[in-house]
């Protein structure tokens, strides 16, 4: 993962290396996703039967699954250990359309990245998806709390809202991490550790609330260039700021 977690007071702050943030697209883009609906092309497997599977055929011992998206920058052994389903988010790249985390690593992105001739864009999964994953795992599960990036930064937490609707909204819980990156993942890691302790739905999601205020997340990047190709900054801006 690369990042740090530093403690100060009461707070929580995640240290994090040089790096784009990752996440972050454009709403054509999204709405290009929702119109696919449920499921990409070459994907059969839901992210909740793909976890089942790596993981040995049973899903988890605990009441309540937890879920996130692949914003939350979980490393896939760490997400397997403690049984969280990651819902992946897709990155247009260079004419393709590839599931985060899975058809692509965030190394070959970034190794990509200086060659690029178009600019990277992200859509969320589509409310198919998560109502996918949010029956697959209530099969197993008394109920799912599920955590996604900030809803200002991206189109997921509706997503998955509305993907909860189309199942049990009584016994899938839906959060706004308000937050991104490790952020995500470190609400969600204190959310599966309390899944493991027996904690009910409810309770996880009161304490996950209660969280979001104790983390936050610094970043820094090592060139101006891609928050300039991607609208964040004017063109005057990135030329001062890398004087």
């Amino acid at each position: 993962m690369g990042g740090r977690v530093a403690r100060h007071g009461g707070r929580v702050r995640l240290l994090w290396p040089r790096h784009p943030v990752h996440g972050l697209g454009g709403s054509r883009a999204r709405r290009r996703q929702a119109d696919r609906g449920p499921l990409l092309s070459g994907t059969s497997q839901s992210p909740a039967r793909r976890s089942a599977k790596t993981a040995g055929g049973t899903m988890s011992d605990h009441s309540v699954a937890i879920v996130t998206d692949s914003t939350a920058d979980l490393p896939p052994d760490l997400t397997r250990s403690r049984s969280i389903v990651v819902v992946p988010l897709t990155l247009h790249f260079e004419g393709k359309s590839l599931l985060d985390g899975i058809e692509i690593t965030p190394g070959e992105f970034y190794r990509s990245l200086p060659s690029a001739t178009t600019h990277p864009t992200t859509s969320q999964p589509s409310a198919g998806r998560f109502a996918e994953t949010y029956a697959e795992l209530l099969k197993e599960h008394e109920a799912v709390v599920s955590i996604h990036i900030s809803e200002k930064l991206s189109g997921t937490y509706e997503s998955a809202r509305q993907g909860a609707d189309l199942t049990d909204p009584k016994r899938v819980h839906v959060i706004d991490s308000q937050v991104v990156s490790m952020s995500v993942g470190l609400v969600t890691l204190a959310a599966s550790q309390l899944a493991s302790q027996g904690a009910d739905a409810r309770s996880i999601a009161n304490q996950v609330l209660s969280m979001r205020d104790l983390v936050q997340t610094y970043f820094s990047v090592a060139t101006l260039e891609f928050l300039r190709r991607g609208g964040r900054i004017g063109r005057a801006n990135a030329l001062l700021g890398s004087v």
